[in-house]
């Protein structure tokens, strides 16, 4: 999931926002170890499902740059992710 001030990878904060629009490299270090550590320690049904398909659904702020996300697929693509999903966080319809 990626915020405004946040990234997190199964519901853990791996860096923030800020920064990783901010890196040089295409490559986040924060985010690789986190898929790493997924999949050496699977935490749950969810993570064992994304592990074994190698597929990711990034969740997003529609705020959020697509430089960003780049920055992001292209992790996830070097980690062996190659099932790479985009959603985005819609607020509430106000009524």
């Amino acid at each position: 999931m990626v915020g405004p001030e946040t990234v997190m990878v199964q519901g853990e904060a791996v860096t923030n926002t800020p920064e990783l629009m901010q890196a040089k490299q295409d490559n986040i270090p924060e985010i690789a170890q986190r898929l790493d550590l997924l999949e050496r320690n699977i935490i749950g049904i969810n993570s064992k499902t994304a592990v074994d398909s190698k597929e990711v659904t990034i969740l997003a702020d529609k705020m959020i740059p697509f430089r960003a996300l780049k920055k992001i697929m292209s992790t996830c693509t070097n980690s062996g992710y190659g099932r790479i999903s985009l959603a985005v966080i819609q607020k509430e319809a106000q009524t």
